[in-house]
């Protein structure tokens, strides 16, 4: 009697393992690829929103750090140069040269007139803020470190804080290669201004953002929410707050065409600045503080 051999698999057993197997790899391989995508998708949407708060902190920065000028109260000083003047100066200059009263007289209108115009010419803006609903500009004083170090202790540097000796005005705005950041010296961009011109301000143009592709500025005054602000209409005073919003192509997850990459929703983020107050109050809560310490006090 011959020993029995063992059975093998039949050419069908083999044809459906290979297909089950398959389709377990396949099924696997679908779960990975999405697994991937998702991941890709998620860090995507992290650099986005990491480079968002970097711009927006830079705007912050120079919006935060705006030059605000106060005018001062001279009338006590005009009272006592008048008190201890020897002569009027204005009654002077109104006086005829030479003590006639004809054609000097015309002379000193037209003088007047010439001095009035000079004064208009000569009137500076005032600086802080201004902008529109797509582009801000700012004038801008830094305080910038500055080390030092010490003889006495040549391994602990003394930090020494300076004011930067001029008026930098920064403008924001949106253009087809994306967010830029332009400055000047601020005397010579109303010296700019005056001869209207503007080739100065692309010397110093800087890609900030190429990926914001929207870029939007509200200014609030107090009461309401504005798409403009002068301030030499606002007589010179800040906006109480300023709201920058930025918006970011939402990038698709997998492989995507042109048009379905341009039709891409936008993703935005936002930033309000509060702005400095005005000297009043920064005065009166100087004042609450100091009171309340006094009281505080034993």
């Amino acid at each position: 009697m011959r020993p029995s051999r063992p059975r093998g698999f039949t050419l069908l057993e083999v044809l459906l393992a290979i297909a089950l197997s398959t389709v377990l790899l396949a099924l696997l391989a679908n779960g990975i690829s999405m697994y991937l995508l998702r991941v890709d998708g998620s860090r995507g949407t992290v650099e986005q929103a990491q480079l968002a708060r970097g711009v927006l902190r830079a705007i912050a920065d120079d919006i935060r750090s705006v030059a605000v000028i106060y005018e001062q109260d001279i009338s006590s000083a005009e009272a006592t140069a008048e008190s201890q003047a020897l002569f009027d100066v204005d009654e002077a200059d109104a006086a005829p040269p030479g003590g006639g009263s004809g054609g000097g007289g015309g002379d000193d209108s037209g003088s007047g007139m010439g001095d009035t115009g000079t004064t208009d010419a000569l009137a500076r803006p005032y600086a802080g803020v201004s902008g529109d609903a797509q582009s801000l500009q700012v004038d801008v004083r830094r305080i910038r470190p500055a080390f030092l170090i010490s003889a006495d202790t040549p391994d602990q540097p003394l930090t020494v804080s300076y004011d930067s000796p001029y008026l930098t005005t920064v403008r924001y705005h949106l253009q087809p290669e994306g967010l830029v950041r332009e400055q000047l010296p601020r005397d010579r961009r109303i010296f700019e201004e005056n001869q209207g011109r503007d080739e100065a301000w692309l010397a110093t143009r800087r890609v900030l953002a190429a990926e914001v592709e929207d870029l939007r500025f509200r200014y609030h005054d107090g009461e309401q929410i504005l798409d403009y602000w002068d301030i030499d209409e606002q007589s010179g005073a800040l906006p109480v707050a300023v709201q920058v919003t930025l918006g970011f192509r939402v990038a698709a997850a997998g492989e995507t065409t042109e048009d379905e990459a341009a039709n891409a929703p936008l993703a935005y983020y936002s930033l309000t600045i509060p702005m400095p107050p005005p000297l009043e109050d920064a005065a009166a809560a100087a004042g609450g503080e100091d009171s309340s310490m006094m009281g505080a006090m034993p």
